[in-house]
């Protein structure tokens, strides 16, 4: 079987890796959707975003897809492989959110998908903090909560 994991990853955390590792665990595939979120402003492209993936993923390639998902829904993606999505939850607003996006994905779109719940372990890191980390020149921080074969791409794509 093949899950979905849909998200703005702006940029691609050691919490992203984390989520897509213990999804492989469970299915055979990954696919990995890099969505454009109107509510969250971002100068990086869907491009850019899906090289700085490519590179953190890069052992596990055979099993996982990273697709562009700009001007789908999450759901229309679903039903294209097995109708199931992975989501990370760092804390309670973030299952809030996800909560309800997961209702509305089930209950009233047609065909319905299901949405697996993994709890983050680095509830700590978010891309974020990664981003403000960046523009502040603390490559001691924002190091540890990125892969290691992304921090040129990291400082091209989000340093001043």
């Amino acid at each position: 079987m093949t899950v979905i994991y849909p998200g703005s990853f702006d940029p691609f955390t050691l919490g992203h890796l984390d989520i897509v590792i213990r999804a492989l665990g469970m299915f055979d595939r990954v696919v990995i959707v890099v969505m454009s979120n109107p509510g969250k402003h971002t100068s990086r492209t869907v491009e850019q975003k899906i090289e700085i993936i490519e590179k953190s993923v890069n052992s596990f390639s055979d099993r996982i897809k990273i697709i562009d998902g700009t001007g789908r829904m999450v759901v229309d993606v679903a039903k294209e492989y097995d109708g199931i999505i992975v989501k990370g939850i760092r804390n309670a607003t973030d299952f809030d959110y996800e909560k309800t996006q997961a209702k509305i994905n089930r209950k009233f779109l047609n065909p319905p998908a299901d949405t697996i719940f993994l709890p983050a372990h680095y509830e700590t890191i978010s891309s974020s903090a990664v981003r403000e980390l960046v523009k502040y020149g603390r490559r001691d921080a924002w190091e540890k909560m990125v892969s290691a074969y992304v921090y040129d791409l990291i400082e091209k794509y989000y340093g001043n």
